[in-house]
């Protein structure tokens, strides 16, 4: 009977009075509906609203370009992109972009390897930049040569890293018309020299095998109406050396300074020594004989002005004591009678230049104590 009636009930579609249907009818819900409807309209993807948001597949692109700094434009667009795709659509992700943004953006500013804290700043090799956008204190790898000039590109390292060249000024060489390339390259030549002991004050940092360059903006043009910039660059061998030779108020002490801006007269002294030899031209060495006894004096007067600490006291007194005697003796071979006299008083003031004494008070400061040997700096 009871097969009978299931039967019955199967066939006829009616049930018995009062039972319950096997399964439970699904009901709409308009809360359910309504949400569903607005985060549409906001434009979240999927079919499924309510499962974990993906990660950006945007920001994940931009590791690697933003943070190595290879193609860091790309990895700048990506960012960018991602950062607004996240707050669009409600992606994971948003740290990740904005740290990628943030390093791509450094990069765009001039390149410091973010990752040099973990690999080392020797890790960075050279790096291809404009010449034009080369800046006082650039260490420069390799020679640059004149095809460098004329592609227009130099490579630049980390000073800490062997290099063969620096920037050390960039001057300016004003609004004019030059009719050949030739006179822009005088005009640079005749520019960058002079700024050599403002980059660096130390002149025995400064190795014996170095030269001076100049280039400029615009070199290969044979007209040219600008305001033009010289770009001064000084040059040692293919084995160049480590560290800067900058010497300045950016790396050195009080004292340091005090001693290299005494000494700058007489080294400019120094540097105007004739080529020819004072026996051959008289008139010139007795000339020089008075230009080096005022350099001597000038630093003799700046020494005693200051106040040394330590040790530096002592060596300092003996430099002044013994440029003392030199001035002496210079002096007299200026105002010499005759030319044998100013040669043996030009020899004596020589003598008496301090040499060893500088060495002493070098040491005693820090500095370089032999001409031509620049103690590193690290930078």
């Amino acid at each position: 009977m009871a097969v009978a009636a299931d039967q019955q009930t199967v066939d006829g579609g009616e049930a018995e009075a009062g039972a319950e249907p096997e399964v439970a009818e699904k009901t709409a819900d308009p809360a359910r509906f309504a949400s569903v409807f607005r985060r549409f309209v906001r434009g979240t993807v999927g079919d499924d609203v309510y499962r974990e948001p993906r990660w950006s597949r945007l920001a994940l692109g931009a590791v690697l370009p933003s943070v190595t700094g290879v193609l860091w434009p790309l990895g700048l667009l990506l960012a960018a992109a991602a950062v607004y795709r996240i707050r669009k659509v409600g992606q994971r992700g948003s740290v990740l972009a904005w740290l990628c943004l943030a390093m791509a953006v450094i990069w765009l500013g001039g390149g410091t390897p973010v990752l040099g804290p973990w690999f080392g700043s020797e890790a960075v090799g050279p790096q291809g930049r404009a010449i034009v956008d080369l800046k006082v204190g650039d260490c420069l790898s390799g020679l640059l040569s004149d095809v460098q000039v004329k592609v227009g590109e130099a490579q630049v390292v980390p000073c800490t890293l062997p290099h063969q060249g620096e920037v050390y000024a960039r001057p300016s060489l004003g609004d004019a018309v030059y009719g050949t390339d030739t006179d822009l390259s005088e005009e640079a030549g005749k520019a960058c020299p002079p700024l050599l002991s403002d980059y660096a004050m130390d002149s025995w940092a400064i190795p014996e095998s170095v030269t001076l360059d100049a280039i400029y903006p615009g070199h290969g043009l044979s007209t040219a109406i600008r305001h033009s910039t010289a770009i001064c660059i000084v040059e040692g061998d293919r084995a160049g050396w480590k560290g800067t030779l900058r010497r300045d108020a950016g790396n050195l002490t009080a004292d340091q300074l005090t001693y290299l801006r005494a000494a700058r007269a007489a080294d400019d002294a120094w540097a105007a020594e004739p080529e020819r030899k004072p026996e051959d031209h008289p008139d010139i060495a007795r000339r020089w004989a008075g230009v080096l006894a005022t350099g001597l004096e000038t630093e003799t007067k700046a020494l005693a002005q200051a106040g040394w600490p330590g040790a530096v006291g002592p060596a300092v007194t003996a430099l002044s004591a013994e440029l003392a005697q030199a001035v002496t003796h210079l002096r007299a071979a200026e105002h010499a009678a005759d030319d044998a006299t100013m040669l043996a008083e030009l020899r004596l003031g020589v003598a008496h230049a301090g040499n060893q004494q500088a060495k002493a008070a070098r040491a005693a400061l820090g500095l370089a104590t032999e001409p031509g040997r620049p103690l590193p700096t690290g930078i």
